[in-house]
């Protein structure tokens, strides 16, 4: 049988001779994408001289100019987590000599001594994992001390879910509220994120089935909107409530193209936290906008005739687990109903 042609040869022109010209090195030809990728990174690693005995400083270096960001903010706030937080404890110390007993012992004083957050000290923890999974999967390390390690426990927001009545009040303040009416509409009756209730097109809306298609939602990226597909491409359907419906019936039919918000500037998704803190918070007493979400959806899992799984579609979570744990809290519905029911079982 013929031989494979090769088909990316790896020619290298980077290095400078002492003469300044540039040192042309041609690697082994190779014959698929993933050899040809398998040979760059033993390449860097050569030129680098990246081991075992190296310093976890010189690795960082070495890493961030590897690792591909999607955004520039995200490069940024790694940067900054190395630079203050990981590099300080495990700088000068060899990467091949960290064990799984330094990292724990390191992770457990972010909250205790440093009084950070458990979840930022998740999130320097995962950076260390990614860190060392990479010198891993690249043979600069023959043991992964980052395999046994647990993250910190998910601690469970107290958010307080209003009554019927008092619900009923924030409803009337939120139809009234003079900016950003419909987009905090939809996550007060819809349980819709803060980007997805500003990305609602008039052509997702379908008042005829009583159903909205989030299809969208819009962030922020290097000062700039954007719209993207919504967290984890999760294209879902939720329903109108009718009230909902009695304001966007109001909506002239003429005005209903485009955005429903239509006052995007570069700062929404900004501007909408800075307006709800300032003048719905003190009304209403609820911290933020995502709360709206955890109320929402904490009232349809106190209802027994709708399914846990629907009701995750309806989120757009991929667990249930993340629908009953996280945005299951106590409600007045839901302790009257289990009253009711021990009430007619138990006389």
């Amino acid at each position: 049988m013929r031989a494979k042609k090769a088909i990316y040869p790896l020619v290298y022109s980077d290095e400078l001779s002492e003469d300044g010209k540039r040192i042309r090195k041609r690697l082994p030809k190779v014959s698929t994408k993933r050899q040809e990728l398998k040979a760059r990174k033993e390449y860097y690693l050569r030129k680098r001289k990246i081991n075992k005995n190296t310093k976890f400083n010189t690795y960082c270096e070495f890493w961030l100019e590897r690792k591909i960001f999607d955004k520039d903010s995200t490069k940024t706030q790694y940067e900054m987590v190395i630079k203050r937080w990981i590099k300080p404890f495990f700088g000068d110390m060899k990467i091949g000599s960290i064990k799984r007993y330094d990292i724990e012992k390191y992770i457990k004083t972010l909250p205790e001594e440093h009084h950070l957050k458990t979840s930022y000290a998740g999130f320097i923890l995962t950076i260390i994992k990614i860190l060392f999974v990479y010198a891993w999967k690249n043979d600069i390390i023959q043991t992964l001390p980052t395999k046994a390690i647990k993250g910190f426990p998910y601690k469970k927001k107290d958010i307080r879910i209003p009554d019927y009545d008092e619900c009923l009040r924030i409803a009337d303040i939120l139809k009234n509220s003079e900016k950003y009416k419909f987009p905090l509409l939809f996550g007060w009756y819809a349980g819709m994120r803060r980007g997805e209730a500003l990305g609602v097109r008039w052509e997702d809306i379908n008042l005829k089935d009583n159903i909205i298609n989030i299809n969208q939602q819009i962030l922020i990226e290097a000062g700039r909107i954007v719209c993207r597909p919504p967290k984890r491409n999760e294209i879902r359907t939720v329903p109108i409530a009718a009230a909902l419906k009695a304001e966007l019936v109001k909506v002239p039919i003429e005005e209903r193209k485009g955005l429903v918000y239509k006052n995007i500037r570069s700062d929404s998704p900004k501007a909408l936290d800075y307006y709800f803190k300032k003048h719905i918070k003190p009304l209403i007493n609820i911290k933020c906008f995502h709360e709206f979400r955890h109320i929402n959806l904490s009232k349809l899992l106190s209802l027994p005739n709708i399914p846990v799984d629907m009701i995750k579609n309806i989120a757009g979570h991929s667990s249930i687990n993340t629908t009953t744990q996280i945005y299951g809290h106590k409600t007045s519905e839901g302790i009257n109903q289990i009253k009711e029911a021990l009430d007619s079982k138990l006389g």
